[in-house]
């Protein structure tokens, strides 16, 4: 009976970057495999416990034109700025339901849910537009540059045919030097774990017996949202101070959700 050949561990670290100067691999250097499945899961750990606000796989939005429509007591006039009462019953300011009012020139834009930590390709009827000659990003918004946004899509199609438009953008923040430091000393510690050597993450473990001596420890790994390790700790304190579990949102019952 033929063993089965066992594929290499894929990359899932999403391109996030890794510092392995303070890794003492130098001694024992696990095998490719191992080294990829600790930092995998060395990123997913800083995931996690950032609440998922750095870091990522970038992901792809279909947008689309949002309608408008006000109260009937409501009075606009192109070029004024007044608040109203716009269709979900909410005071606002605003120059309309176009933000081209309030600027010197038209505008066309794209408004991406933030936070945005960069865009990789935009397409529209299924070409890559330039960054800069065709489109300028600012912060969250993608500004047209000589042309429209289209006001809709055949979202039957793929984003490489006509009549499609698609962003593609990693909707978190880009990991920094710090971001690589963090999960390179993090790696190093999964791969001494994973080799049975002694390592300084968190064992979690709730009880042990070797050679007749069982002992307790108390807790589960990660349970205060730190790793026990001082430089990752700092950092991940930096992003998420406050131990949140998943990004804060806010709701309301006045309006309706995009």
């Amino acid at each position: 009976m033929s063993t089965p050949t066992i594929p290499p561990v894929p990359d899932e670290t999403c391109g996030w970057p890794f510092d392995l100067s303070c890794c003492d691999w130098t001694q024992d250097t696990p095998d490719p495999d191992i080294q990829q499945q600790a930092k995998n899961l060395a990123v997913q750990t800083l995931r996690m416990l950032t609440a998922q606000r750095v870091g990522g796989c970038p992901i792809t939005v279909r947008p689309c034109v949002a309608r408008c429509g006000y109260a009937t007591n409501y009075y606009y006039s192109d070029g004024m700025f007044q608040p109203h009462i716009n269709e979900f019953g909410s005071w606002v300011n605003s120059c309309g339901c176009n933000p081209t009012g309030c600027s010197c020139t038209t505008l066309s834009r794209i408004l991406l849910p933030a936070p945005v930590g960069r865009v990789d390709a935009v397409k529209v009827d299924g070409v890559t537009l330039v960054k800069g000659t065709d489109y300028i990003q600012r912060g969250h918004d993608l500004l047209r540059v000589g042309a429209t946004w289209p006001t809709c899509q055949d979202l039957t199609l793929a984003d490489t045919e006509v009549g499609t438009m698609s962003v593609t953008y990693l909707n978190a923040y880009e990991p920094d030097y710090g971001a690589a430091y963090a999960a390179g000393r993090l790696a190093c510690e999964y791969a001494k774990a994973c080799q049975g050597g002694k390592c300084a993450l968190p064992n979690g473990v709730r009880s042990v017996t070797r050679r007749g001596i069982s002992f307790e420890i108390a807790g589960d790994i990660f349970s205060d949202g730190m790793t026990g390790i001082a430089p990752v700790d700092a950092w991940i304190r930096t992003w998420n101070p406050h131990g949140l579990r998943t990004p804060p949102r806010i709701y309301s019952v006045d309006q309706v959700r995009a």
